[in-house]
């Protein structure tokens, strides 16, 4: 006898997989840009927009067009993605570098740069400098005067225009010596002569209306030089001889005649 037989098996198997991620792109990012597969929001250091790859603007002196998603180029300095002028004090710096604020330090912005206060024209333009501090055009007084961040100066007895910040001469006091004022010191020259003096009243050595000690005028004083005949005079004691003729103030050194007329003063 015989057998047969047969087996057999058929059988079929499969997989049938698909996956992936589809990255960062125009579509996904519209209002960033892609660093990798990533999406950012837009920064100075990311900067770009419709899934563009992102751009780091820092490195190039910029800052980000957000607008744009392009880099701008900051002449002054950069205070986060804001481009400042780089010249205030609490923002100071050029070339698209980070700002600097210089007020905790007590300094100010000078050609972008942070540096120690000093008064000058720039700090203290409508004022003048003592040392490194500014005095006000109105805060002036005579012995503190000047503009433009020029050094203060002295009056001395003449008045400060704190308009102007200049002092106005020929209306002071008492002048110093050498001085010039309604009341002139040593060689002084004023209304009142001092020492050596020119004035209305010459003091010692004076010259004036009335010559003081060793003084010339219209009326010598002791020592003083007398007015000659013929020269007008003020009083009978300032001729060298006879006496001051005519009326009072407004004589001629001469001498009396009354046949003539002509007679002394009565001063």
């Amino acid at each position: 006898g015989g057998a047969a037989g047969g087996g057999g098996s058929a059988g079929t198997g499969g997989s049938a997989g698909g996956g992936g991620s589809a990255g960062c792109n125009a579509q996904n990012c519209a209002n960033g840009c892609c660093q990798g597969n990533t999406c950012v929001s837009q920064a100075r250091t990311a900067c770009g927009r419709g899934g563009a790859a992102c751009t780091d603007c820092s490195l190039n002196a910029a800052t980000c067009e957000l607008d744009a998603g392009q880099c701008r180029l900051c002449v002054g300095c950069v205070a986060g993605n804001i481009c400042r002028p780089g010249t205030d004090d609490d923002a100071c710096g050029q070339n698209g570098q980070l700002c600097n604020n210089c007020v905790p330090g007590d300094q100010v912005c000078r050609a972008s740069q942070c540096v120690v206060p000093m008064c000058d024209s720039v700090s203290c333009p409508s004022g003048c400098c003592d040392g490194q501090a500014c005095v006000e055009l109105m805060n002036q007084s005579p012995a503190q005067c000047g503009n433009f961040g020029s050094a203060c100066q002295s009056c001395g007895t003449d008045p400060c225009d704190r308009d102007a910040g200049v002092c106005v001469a020929g209306m002071g006091g008492a002048g110093g010596t050498g001085g010039f004022g309604l009341i002139g010191g040593s060689g002084g020259f004023g209304l009142f002569g001092g020492s050596g003096g020119a004035g209305l009243f010459g003091g010692a050595g004076g010259f004036g209306l009335f010559g003081g000690s060793g003084g010339t005028g219209l009326v010598g004083g002791m020592g003083g030089q007398c007015t000659r005949e013929g020269d007008a005079c003020f009083l009978n004691g300032s001729c060298c001889s006879g006496c001051c003729t005519g009326p009072i103030f407004m004589g001629v050194c001469g001498f009396a005649d009354p046949d003539a007329g002509v007679a002394c003063g009565p001063l």
